[in-house]
């Protein structure tokens, strides 16, 4: 039998408490210190320079700053997983070489130390090239091989198309040299095209991470140390007096403090590590493909016999989509092979147990109805019923959920007593008679939930699994009134969710930190169904770290009243 309890021992201290907006200290100075060098870059734009001290703020900033965020990064990259950790302390390694260059570029435009432009090219080359080898470094790869393939050929693609553009924008001002002038150059726009490439084929492969915004802010950062660089070439020769590369080394630095500060908070995976890229991310490298395809036709137009890298440039694009669309046909296939073994490998895992109750108590009726007693064979019959009607149930859901159909899904609302309601969930989980059920409850007295009984079952009975299997052996359960809704929570006190898994479990087919674990049972679907299941009811599914046992905490939120919205979403699903 459930017994009700009023608390529960915590075995674990809660985390210490960050401040405001989940942001330390050291964050608060980052920000601050990115806003300074926010405003040096907007006076530098407006063309200030009459003002000595902003020319000098502006120019020594630039380095200062972006020695301080490669700091940022290193703090913030060292507590990741050994690869990730290494990529991130590269774009620090070449961060910290970059501002280096930058230094002796603001030197030299001060005319406080005379330095050789191709010494600054040199170590500019180098600090770009170990900042594209950190971002290509990124364990972002997805594990079907044609996926790399193809992020590879659009990678190709994308920095061909950049690369001739560049040189087309620049040629005037590199042609002229020769010497080791004309090879600092060229590594130079070299580095760059590599630098673009690298950021292409990171955006364009599967992407790991949920919600990877220091990922982004990175690629963005990268657009800026190609506009610094560009900028710096079109000055000239000698001519370091510019403002543009010092408002795009500003704010390359300033990206580059977010990024950090964005890193050193939790991380966030992606509800699938397979899926599809959507139709913007898949165009985004042939944007400048069509930039050079039009560059190309005016050329033409204009000047046929001056058409440089541009014809070149469009063969190499060309043969290279055409090897991007190959492996782009091949990796559907792949993915459609996995989703339905996924799939099927789902199904059998979670129709095992009902289907299991079915078959042995319909055995035992066939076999001997007449020796059986009729109270008994009642309690045998409902059980069959209601297993029947869950596997419907389940099936019916896990197919629509594949689908990304389960909001279709017709719900059967009426007024449910939360005790029963837990009650029936325990007993269909844990068997009653086998010793001390590891099972508390804490239900609010006449605790009234309106829903769905099958589903809201569903829903409970999958938490309590989930908690049965990866939880330390002690389940609570607590269900409470909270102004317009009604909550029930499923603690355990097991480990509990790494904080970047907290958003990956509850993608189809994920099971956080088990994923790759055969030994251990579960589909990676009970969770999503229980989400999209509290939506479907007008209510949310959350995780947090246990108060009450220190495991995890499970919550589900239900609207304490069926507003007119969510009434017409269930009388008439989408």
């Amino acid at each position: 039998m459930l017994t009700e309890t009023h608390a529960a021992e915590a075995i674990v201290k809660p985390p210490s408490r960050l401040s405001a907006f989940g942001l330390s200290k050291m964050d608060w100075a980052l920000m601050a210190l990115a806003l300074l060098l926010v405003s040096l870059a907007v006076l530098s734009f407006i063309d200030l320079r009459q003002s000595d001290a902003i020319d000098v703020a502006a120019r020594l900033g630039a380095p200062i700053g972006l020695a301080i965020a490669a700091v940022g990064l290193v703090r913030a990259g060292t507590p990741l997983e050994p690869s990730e950790r290494r990529a991130w302390h590269a774009v620090a390694i070449g961060t910290c070489a970059y501002a280096v260059a930058v230094g002796i570029r603001s030197l030299d435009g001060l005319r406080l130390v005379r330095f050789d432009r191709d010494l600054i090219a040199i170590v500019s080359t180098a600090a770009v090239v170990t900042f594209a080898l950190g971002i290509a470094a990124m364990p972002r790869l997805s594990p079907i091989r044609h996926t790399r393939r193809r992020a590879l050929m659009d990678a190709v693609a994308g920095s061909a198309a950049v690369g001739a553009l560049i040189w087309e924008l620049l040629r005037d001002n590199v042609e002229p040299l020769s010497g080791l002038g004309f090879a600092s150059a060229t590594s130079s726009l070299a580095a760059y095209v590599f630098l673009v490439a690298a950021a292409i084929f990171g955006v364009m492969r599967q992407e790991r991470y949920r919600s990877d915004r220091p990922f982004r802010i990175l690629v963005f950062a990268g657009s800026g140390l190609v506009l610094s660089g560009v900028a710096s070439r079109l000055g000239g020769s000698a001519d370091f007096e510019q403002q543009w590369p010092i408002v795009f080394d500003l704010l390359f630095c300033v990206a580059l403090i977010v990024s950090a500060i964005e890193l050193s908070r939790s991380r966030k995976l992606r509800n699938s590590t397979i899926g599809r890229l959507p139709m913007w991310k898949l165009a985004v490298p042939y944007v400048p493909v069509l930039v050079l395809v039009f560059v190309t036709f005016t050329r033409l137009l204009t000047d046929p016999a001056d058409l440089g890298l541009l014809p070149y440039a469009l063969v190499l694009v060309t043969v290279a989509s055409g090897f991007s669309q190959l492996f782009a046909a091949r990796e559907n296939r792949e993915l459609v092979g996995i989703e339905r073994d996924q799939l099927i490998t789902a199904v059998s895992h979670e129709l095992r147990v009902p289907l299991t109750a079915v078959a042995g108590f319909s055995e035992v009726l066939a076999m001997g109805w007449d020796l059986i007693d009729e109270t008994e064979r009642s309690e045998m019959v409902g059980i069959i019923q209601t297993q029947s009607k869950y596997l419907t149930g389940m099936i019916t859901d896990m197919s629509s959920l594949v689908r990304d159909q389960l909001h279709t899904v017709e719900l059967n609302v009426t007024r449910l007593d939360g005790k029963t309601l837990i009650a029936d969930a325990v007993r269909a989980v844990f068997d009653l008679n086998v010793g001390p059920l590891p099972v508390k409850a804490q239900v609010e007295p006449y605790l009234e939930i309106i829903g769905d009984e099958q589903r809201l079952h569903q829903v409970l009975v999958s938490l309590l699994k989930n908690a049965q299997r990866y939880g330390g052996g002690r389940i609570l359960i607590v269900a409470r009134r909270e102004v317009d809704w009604r909550v029930i929570e499923v603690h355990d006190n097991g480990p509990g969710l790494p904080a970047r898994f907290e958003s990956a479990v509850w993608g189809r087919f994920q099971r956080g930190e088990h994923d790759l674990n055969a030994q251990l049972p579960g589909s990676g679907l009970g969770l999503s169904l229980v989400r999209s299941l509290a939506v479907a009811h007008g209510g949310t599914a959350s995780y947090s770290r246990s108060d009450k046992l220190g495991g995890a905490c499970f919550t589900i939120r239900l609207p304490k009243e069926r507003t007119a919205e969510i009434e017409r979403e269930w009388l008439d699903p989408v």
